[in-house]
């Protein structure tokens, strides 16, 4: 009678709840099946096969338990072991962050391996799962016995390596956001320190980066500073999304109110330092203006 045996080196509990619970449907059919569990060093083995000889030969009952372990190990892969995987590669390389950074670095890393980026049609996860379920029905059978941990890195190299790339993007992605929000604090601090010099701004938020200022009578503003940066800078180098921010803070107005024509993402950034300060105009003469 053939025995199929998984090594892990997690708490055993999770395999045999999914062994269980996938087994639950031979259970139905009338073919019943017995789990063991031994321990070996750092790893332990949940071993599994029928209660007792099926009517069908040997090859038929291995065939029918290679499949339904195979999809529960697959299961496995894909989610406890890759967490599991990614946790013990944030800690080994990034052990500079907190736990619940970390925490926030996993979850990300995770969705990231799920994010469709080719063309293909089918969603990424299913057409992995389909690969790495192929890969474990051939181990399967001419191997009775697999640990996870090390299928994972060696025999299925290129999905570990996805693995190690996503929480690589993952860190970025990170970091970007953690110095875009000490940016926005920081921006939000020169606000709030700084008595208005005036009360009113009104930014016409215009296509390709342009924007115009306009006081509260409907007059241009023309900051000095503003006529420095751009007697210093060449037309080719303005970042026009920067050139606003800057202007703004730089003003230090009272109530800010934006009249968006084309949707920039500068008007995010404004929203978040400027707070309550901010109005967005539903529609007037300025944003009609050609």
């Amino acid at each position: 009678m053939e025995v199929f045996s998984i090594g892990t080196a997690q708490p055993t509990a999770a395999v045999r709840a999914d062994l269980a619970s996938e087994m639950d449907q031979l259970h139905r059919q009338g073919l019943a099946f017995k789990l063991y569990e031994e321990n070996l060093g750092v790893y332990s083995f949940v071993d599994c096969q029928f209660d007792q000889d099926m009517s069908c030969d040997r090859e038929n009952q291995a065939r029918i338990l290679r499949y339904y372990i195979g999809n529960v190990i697959t299961d496995l892969l894909l989610n406890s072991i890759t967490k599991e995987t990614l946790s013990k590669m944030i800690k080994a390389n990034y052990g500079c962050f907190t736990l619940e950074e970390r925490q926030t670095i996993l979850d990300e890393a995770a969705a990231l391996l799920n994010q469709d980026e080719s063309r293909v049609e089918l969603p990424p996860r299913i057409v992995r799962r389909n690969q790495i379920l192929s890969k474990i029905l051939r181990h399967l059978e001419s191997q009775q016995q697999i640990v996870l941990e090390g299928f994972l890195r060696f025999q299925l190299k290129e999905y570990f390596k996805e693995i190690r790339d996503a929480l690589d993007r993952s860190v970025d992605r990170f970091m970007l956001e953690k110095e875009y929000r000490e940016f926005i604090r920081l921006f939000r601090y020169f606000v709030e320190i700084q008595a208005p010099r005036i009360e009113e701004v009104n930014v016409r938020v215009k296509g390709g980066g342009m924007f115009s200022l306009l006081d509260e009578d409907g007059h241009a503003i023309e900051h000095e500073q503003l006529r420095d940066i751009l007697t210093d800078l060449g037309p080719e180098e303005i970042d026009y999304e920067d050139l606003l921010l800057s202007a703004l803070i730089t003003i230090a107005p009272a109530r800010v109110v934006l009249h968006i024509i084309d949707p920039l993402e500068v008007v995010n950034t404004i929203k978040l330092v400027f707070e309550d300060r901010v109005v967005i105009c539903p529609g007037c003469s300025i944003c009609r203006k050609g």
